[in-house]
């Protein structure tokens, strides 16, 4: 299958599974990359949907947050970003770390941060 679209990670250009839940039926839900604990904390989210879904495994391209809003920053001859909202499941560390260690300076402010976090621990 022939898929559009991108991933957010820490940097852009690799190629990464993204795993997301499927019923029978052919609905699917939100899904997110393989990340540090090998896709089980997402696997073991959708069991709770019941016997009718699978986890469906594909690849795509990531794109780093800088490389997100570099260019439209430029484009509208912008300084900062006044609000982001981040909601990768677990992935939100990952994410900011590539932005704030990125090489190009300078970083393009970012005002206010607003991160998910879902922690049962």
């Amino acid at each position: 299958k022939h898929r559009v679209g991108s991933a957010m990670w820490r940097v852009s250009g690799e190629q990464r599974r993204f795993l997301r839940p499927r019923s029978k039926l052919g609905a699917v839900g939100c899904g997110g990359l393989d990340g540090h604990d090998g896709g089980e904390a997402l696997r073991s989210e959708w069991q709770s949907l019941g016997p009718d879904w699978e986890t469906e495994s594909f690849t795509v391209p990531t794109l780093s947050l800088w490389d997100a809003i570099r260019e439209p920053l430029r484009e509208a001859h912008a300084e900062a970003v006044d609000f982001l909202s981040i909601d990768t499941e677990g992935q939100e560390d990952e994410i900011l770390a590539g932005y704030l260690e990125h090489d190009d300076p300078p970083l393009p402010r970012i005002k206010v941060i607003c991160v998910e976090i879902n922690d049962n621990e």
